[in-house]
């Protein structure tokens, strides 16, 4: 049995905009060697938006095994789904390296108040398998996230996210002091 333990990121860290900070597009490659632009501010990446879609959360979760032999990572997503359609599919890749990695494909999506909500399968906490957490920089993550719904053209929304490095440092220590390797 896994127990969740703590919602590290939403949306990376940054994800609302202040008053006086000033939205760009910003460029940001993805996999494949292309670009895509999204709304960003001196706080961090803004929420994508495009139609009745709306990323209200694109981050990580950290967990642990019940008997504290693994400690974990799962990435997790949550849409606010406007009143235009009914959900046929929802798929969410990791844009970020050379090629798309799957996330979640969710075939049956289920919409709750408005919101559809989507987690990765855990992910052990390991220079092996999330070599980005242990790196001494930040990291920026681009989610492709591409919404299907019936009697209408497919969404595509790209949220990017950004980890800072003493956000990195914290995930190492937290997998040290629950049975993960955090080496």
């Amino acid at each position: 049995m896994k127990r969740l333990l703590l919602l590290v990121s939403i949306l990376g860290i940054p994800f609302c905009a202040r008053a006086d900070d000033t939205t760009r597009m910003i460029e940001f490659k993805i996999a494949g060697g292309k670009t895509v632009a999204c709304p960003t501010t001196d706080a961090g990446p803004l929420p994508a938006e495009n139609g009745p879609y709306r990323v209200n959360v694109a981050g990580i979760a950290l967990g642990r095994d019940a008997d504290r032999k693994n400690a974990f990572l799962i990435f997790t997503f949550r849409l606010s789904v406007g009143s235009k359609g009914e959900l046929k599919r929802v798929v969410v890749e990791d844009v970020s390296g050379e090629s798309a990695v799957t996330l979640v494909d969710d075939r049956s999506p289920k919409v709750g108040a408005g919101t559809w909500k989507g987690n990765a399968a855990p992910l052990i906490l390991s220079r092996k398998s999330t070599p980005w957490v242990f790196q001494n920089r930040p990291t920026i993550k681009v989610f492709r996230i591409t919404v299907s719904a019936k009697n209408s053209a497919d969404v595509v929304l790209f949220q990017p996210t950004w980890y800072p490095r003493q956000v990195k440092v914290g995930i190492v220590q937290f997998a040290k002091e629950n049975g993960g390797p955090g080496s």
